[in-house]
């Protein structure tokens, strides 16, 4: 179950229940179920219940049950006629099952990830270390409301004024926390959610604060006591 990150022109051999994020030029074959993201011009191939998903100018060969997600028309792929491909921002794929997917409102990103909506909030997930905070320093103590000081409602994906981050669920926070200590279920207002559908991590939503007190929940998304 190891996690590695793979940068230049590196060359990693992905076995069993695996995470990889490559980047630059480096290659990737994945087996079992590994799961590999990959960035610029990296070269995957794929085998048995692995997932990718692949940006920038990366290349692609997926076989047996895999699935793909794609983003962006450099993404060049060669599918097995059981993959199935997601396809983001013009992306394309030769062979295998696809599905252009296209987002564009909060609903949209709700529906499309399993994120709850209740009246008119999504419930959403961070994952936080052993003090309850953030890498950026964000406290989400439970029973409190956090929220952005700086939030201008133009900020760009990762940048100052973007609002806090969140997930669809607890194991989506995994992309971006190592070991996370705590999961904090979060409800936010889809008047004031941002998903930058173009960006780098589609997968995540931002918003200027959080509108109820926060609850620690488990990584099944299961309140606890």
């Amino acid at each position: 179950s190891s996690r590695v990150e793979a940068w230049g022109s590196s060359s990693v051999e992905a076995w069993g229940s695996s995470s990889v994020v490559a980047w630059g030029s480096s290659r990737v074959e994945a087996r079992g179920s590994s799961r590999v993201e990959a960035w610029g011009s990296s070269s995957v191939v794929a085998w048995g219940s692995s997932s990718v998903v692949a940006w920038g100018s990366s290349r692609v060969v997926a076989r047996g049950y895999v699935t793909l997600q794609l983003h962006g028309g450099s993404v060049t792929a060669k599918a097995s006629p059981t993959v199935f491909s997601n396809l983001w921002n013009d992306a394309t794929c030769d062979g295998g099952q696809q599905q252009v997917v296209n987002l564009s409102t909060p609903a949209d990103w709700c529906e499309y990830y399993g994120a709850r909506i209740e009246d008119d909030n999504a419930v959403v997930y961070k994952a936080v270390g052993e003090d309850y905070s953030s890498r950026w320093g964000v406290t989400y103590t439970p029973g409190t409301r956090p929220e952005d000081p700086a939030w201008d409602g133009k900020g760009a994906e990762c940048a100052k004024g973007g609002g806090l981050n969140f997930s669809p669920t607890p194991r989506h926070t995994h992309q971006f926390v190592n070991d996370p200590k705590h999961y904090l279920e979060c409800r936010v207002t889809l008047d004031e959610m941002v998903v930058h559908f173009d960006g780098l991590f589609p997968q995540k939503c931002c918003a200027p604060r959080v509108v109820a007190p926060l609850i620690e929940v488990d990584v099944e998304g299961n309140p606890l006591t």
